[in-house]
């Protein structure tokens, strides 16, 4: 016997076969070539491995098999959607048709019911394989046991539906809940989600006298809930005066407190769930119908002066009309009335607040009937300061049309959106300390509209525009 080194070599096999007459034979060359492949001496190995992933979620992203380990490298083939065990009548070409086709890198938990097993195949090459005192190769078997519990991984969304009692736009202490109202749980397309994560079905929701609903086990994905509307109410405007924190020197949305759905459509946008997620921010805020009153409010503006601010107004058209209430807030949202204030049918009226003043003051007008039915005005901000410069807008806006009064001399005014971002303008002197904005193109949402005077003062307001 002759000893070999590891490698590849080629052998050629002959054999005798008998030709016509006794005892007579030749050579035969048989056809093609055999290949052999010599390697170190190593056993038959045969390996089997069972692993248990219980805790995945059965919603997750796919499961990344790993290739490249410390010792070698692995390539995975697919054999079956059950267990595989090596038995005494093991047929090798089960391994081998597997490894004919193409490896995989992942597995998807979406693409496997719960506690379904995969088995598959391994193609394992140690490093260093082929030379004499190294590892082998081994044929291995991993059985994988996808236990995917759906219910660890789901998310829900809820809130409440509301009445805007005081007509501030956003959720505060004297709002009540809203009873009656249909809530329906819709995707990014505003279909109906008809079933959750566990195949159940999804009912549209009634909210009770709480106001409360909520979808739970649902699959991880985007939605939108839909309001439907209620006799005797309309939705209030989404995205309204709820500041929270200074951004040139203005604020941000409080997205729990402000109302989501479109007063249009009553749809919210998207909500992003993620596996585990509970959402309890999308909700809608309603106020009843306004009654037309006997009366008109042309304008409401303020300025403010050494020690006081003066609200002035217009109206016209007043009939059977009885009073105004006017109310003053230092956030936006909780308002209390300082002042009454008698028609006159004059259409002329102004009020000198001179108590308590903060840095920002925040006005609006109940327009009370003589049956008592009654409608409140925009909101408006004035801005006291030691240095006697005010600035006034008509708050929100309409139409790409901002009204501004500011006493500053030769205002330099921008005005930017929430990102930063220059908004085109045109900028039109209308009065005495008057200016109107028109912004081009506008788009309904929040600016920043910044005044500032020729020491290179600034100050900035917030504008909801409709």
């Amino acid at each position: 016997m002759t000893e070999v080194s590891p490698g590849v070599y080629e052998y050629k096999f002959y054999h005798f076969e008998q030709s016509t007459g006794a005892n007579n034979y030749e050579i035969v060359v048989t056809d093609g070539v055999d290949i052999l492949d010599i390697h170190a001496k190593c056993n038959s190995v045969k390996e089997q491995f069972d692993q248990n992933l219980t805790e995945v979620c059965a919603y997750s992203d796919p499961l990344i098999l790993q290739t490249i380990f410390e010792t070698g490298t692995a390539q995975y083939y697919f054999i079956q959607n059950s267990a595989f065990e090596f038995t005494s009548n093991f047929d090798e070409n089960t391994l081998i048709q597997a490894a004919s086709g193409n490896p995989i890198t992942q597995l998807n938990p979406a693409d496997y019911a719960p506690g379904s097993t995969v088995a598959l195949y391994i193609k394992w090459l140690p490093t260093g394989t082929g030379q004499p005192g190294t590892s082998c190769p081994k044929t291995l078997v991993l059985n994988v046991n996808l236990g995917l519990d759906p219910t660890k991984c789901l998310a829900a969304i809820g809130d409440r539906t509301w009445v805007d009692e005081n007509k501030s736009g956003v959720q505060d202490g004297g709002d009540t809940n809203l009873a009656g109202v249909t809530v329906t749980l819709v995707d990014e397309t505003g279909a109906e989600v008809l079933t959750n994560g566990l195949g159940e079905p999804i009912i549209p929701i009634i909210t009770g006298t709480d106001g409360h609903y909520e979808f739970t086990n649902l699959k991880p994905g985007t939605y939108k809930v839909k309001f439907s509307t209620v006799a005797g109410y309309e939705r209030v405007s989404p995205n309204q005066l709820t500041v929270v924190s200074g951004v040139f020197g203005g604020s941000v949305l409080d997205e729990e407190l402000d109302s989501d759905a479109s007063t249009i459509t009553g749809i919210t946008e998207n909500y992003v769930l993620i596996a585990g997620d509970y959402d309890i921010s999308a909700d809608a805020g309603f106020q009843k119908i306004a009654v037309a009153l006997p009366i008109n409010l042309i304008n409401f503006v303020g300025k403010a002066f050494e020690n006081s601010i003066n609200l002035n107004w217009k109206t016209n058209n007043e009939k059977n009309f009885s009073h105004f209430e006017i109310e003053k807030s230092f956030d936006s949202k909780e308002f209390g009335a300082i002042a009454k204030i008698n028609g006159s049918n004059s259409g002329l009226y102004n009020f000198q607040d001179n108590s308590n003043l903060s840095d920002i003051n925040y006005y609006r007008l109940k327009m009370v009937d003589n049956d008592g039915s009654f409608q409140y005005s925009k909101i408006i901000s004035v801005k006291y300061n030691e240095n006697n410069s005010f600035v006034s807008v008509e708050n929100p806006a309409q139409n790409g049309v901002i009204n501004l009064v500011t006493n500053i001399l030769n205002p330099n005014i921008s005005i930017k959106s929430v990102t930063g971002a220059d908004i085109n303008f045109r900028s039109l002197k209308v009065g005495i300390n008057q200016y109107q904005l028109k912004i081009s193109n506008s788009n309904s949402g929040l600016y920043f509209v910044i005044i500032e005077d020729e020491n290179g003062s600034r100050i900035s307001k917030k504008i909801l525009m409709y």
